[in-house]
């Protein structure tokens, strides 16, 4: 689907949100409408449309325990996807306690129905009094990706595919040392099989045969890593204040079960800074650095929307720069639109460079760009995004449940 086709498509669906909101108004009492003005998320107006009564049901509390889903049949996707698109995109949210940071948990099962098929659960978890943080990533796939080889300067028609099988199993526990901060050990697998290549030109050999690590039908990288956090979010779907940091080493031995040695360095900080007590001004900048060391397979190593949360690079295709180490520096205005925040809208920049065959970072990626909000659960403040980027080569547009960091 091309960019355009993605405009229209949002267009369509912003236009009928609209007419759904004028239906209501035409139809319904003044004091239904005062009712409705109550329920501010779009949860709600299917309640409205579908139920035989038009009533209020939902608690305005969040009480411990209580699990708010929000559930969507076509996210996260994108332009750069190429026709693969997400069965549905799950977020349950929850307290687990009284003074305890909002839980979260994403499930996300996709296919192309064709070459790319898979499930992916992401639970970040705060257990009571904000003793004990885990965070996990966990993922059963078969994908056939497009790579551009290592750096950048590579035409965007000048791509292999390389088809692939992978089980991710990633677990950390963090235990506070003090406020807002925490010390974790976790244990991270990747399990590729099924490695295979489809060269268009083979007279010249790619970048991933030349690279030779991780290229054969089986690779694995199995260990263990140190995690420093701080987190002083209240809510991690969609922050309004405070700051995140956190600092992982990973070392990968073939003791552990990996094929080669190798380890990695990630450090992501993010900052939020709210400008309004009553409506969503929100300003979010982050940047991270990941390296990796040693002898890094090949799809181990960092590319564009392959970061540990899955979501930097808004302006290109996923896995349209690779390399052994990677810059990402990103800066977002997220704001409200309509007065109850139901509607709202966000503008935002980033850059990023990944090191080249030399070990050089020849290249630096720029993007802009805007997009719409939609509130789709408020007891979990879960926003519904259509984004739309601009790069090097381009408009993208993505769509995806909750804001990208």
């Amino acid at each position: 689907m091309t960019g355009t086709g993605g405009i229209r498509i949002v267009t369509l669906m912003g236009l009928a949100v609209f007419s759904i909101q004028f239906a209501f108004a035409q139809k319904r009492s003044d004091s239904l409408r005062l009712e409705m003005l109550e329920r501010t998320d779009l949860i709600d107006f299917g309640s409205a449309l579908f139920a035989s009564k038009f009533k209020k049901s939902r608690p305005e509390e969040a009480p411990e325990g209580k699990v708010h889903f929000s559930v969507i049949p076509i996210a996260p996707t994108s332009s750069g996807g190429k026709g693969t698109v997400s069965i549905s995109a799950i977020n349950a949210s929850f307290y687990m306690a009284k003074e305890t940071n909002l839980s979260t948990i994403y499930f996300y099962p996709y296919t192309n129905f064709s070459t790319s098929y898979g499930i992916a659960l992401s639970p970040y978890i705060w257990f009571p009094k904000n003793e004990w943080n885990g965070s996990g990533d966990f993922r059963v796939l078969h994908n056939a990706m497009r790579d551009w080889g290592l750096g950048g300067g590579v035409p965007p028609s000048d791509y292999n595919v390389i088809e692939h099988s992978q089980v991710r199993t990633y677990f950390t526990a963090h235990t506070r040392i003090l406020k807002n901060f925490y010390l974790g050990v976790g244990y991270n697998l990747d399990y590729f099989w099924g490695i295979t290549e489809q060269d268009p030109t083979p007279e010249t050999p790619s970048d991933f045969r030349q690279y030779g690590i991780g290229t054969s039908s089986t690779s694995i990288a199995s260990g263990i890593t140190f995690n420093i956090l701080r987190d002083s979010r209240k809510n991690s779907v969609n922050p309004e204040n405070g700051m995140y940091s956190t600092l992982i080493l990973r070392t990968n031995r073939k003791s552990m079960g990996s094929t080669d040695d190798w380890g990695s360095v990630y450090l992501d900080v993010r900052r939020y800074k709210s400008f309004s007590s009553y409506r969503h001004k929100v300003l979010a900048g982050r940047a991270f650095y990941l390296g990796t060391f040693g002898n890094v397979p090949y799809l181990s190593l960092p590319a564009t929307f392959d970061d540990p949360s899955g979501r930097a690079g808004r302006g290109y295709n996923a896995n349209r720069f690779r390399g052994t180490h990677w810059f990402f520096t990103e800066a977002e205005y997220r704001f409200d639109i309509s007065s109850r925040g139901f509607f709202g809208g966000t503008v935002f920049a980033n850059a990023q460079s990944l090191t080249n065959k030399a070990g050089q970072f020849a290249h630096v990626h720029l993007a802009t760009g805007f997009g719409l909000r939609f509130k789709f659960n408020r007891h979990s403040n879960t926003n519904l995004t259509f984004d739309f980027a601009y790069g090097e080569e381009g408009w993208n547009w993505y769509i995806n449940l909750g804001e990208y960091f």
